[in-house]
């Protein structure tokens, strides 16, 4: 059983600033997703940043219990993690980011933020730099739709794995 807790945009910038069911699958697929979404966070670390100004980007948080008082996740972080890299490769092999988000969560549907290294222009975009350095890293990385990955880092990503699709 997954838990959802859904968070207002201003929350999930406070926080910024149960497997599914193929989760069964064998322990190799398992561990080739763990593989794949673990080199894929090395590969997108090592990228230069592009030089936007503005970004937007879809995410699915995948929390875990512990990582923040404001998410009710449950799973452990070994779960949360797995669960990225079940969700990643699912991404990968062509299924529908959007309804992932949808149905996986941590944060409020449908994830979408609008983030500047500039001034920002409203109150729908938010300053890079009160986001978790993880996520904006990320999103600087990305090319229009393209999906990546920010993991969890204590320092950098506290509150769990984003799985991010830059949309703009």
């Amino acid at each position: 059983m997954r838990t959802r807790t859904l968070l207002a945009p201003a929350s999930l910038v406070s926080l910024l600033l149960s497997c599914s069911a193929e989760a069964a699958r064998s322990p190799a697929i398992a561990a080739d997703a763990l593989e794949g979404l673990r080199a894929h966070v090395q590969e997108l670390g090592e990228r230069s940043e592009h030089g936007a100004e503005t970004v937007e980007v879809q995410h699915i948080l995948i929390s875990f219990e512990g990582a923040d008082p404001r998410v009710a996740a449950t799973r452990t972080r070994d779960e949360a993690e797995r669960l990225a890299a079940e969700l990643f490769a699912r991404i990968r092999a062509g299924k529908d980011f959007d309804g992932l988000v949808r149905d996986h969560t941590d944060d409020a549907y449908p994830g979408i933020y609008a983030l500047t290294t500039g001034k920002p222009a409203s109150q729908d975009v938010y300053p890079r730099r009160l986001m978790a350095p993880g996520f904006g890293d990320a999103s600087w990385r990305l090319a229009v739709g393209e999906v990546g990955v920010a993991a969890w880092v204590p320092v950098t990503c506290p509150i769990g794995w984003h799985i991010i699709k830059r949309l703009q």
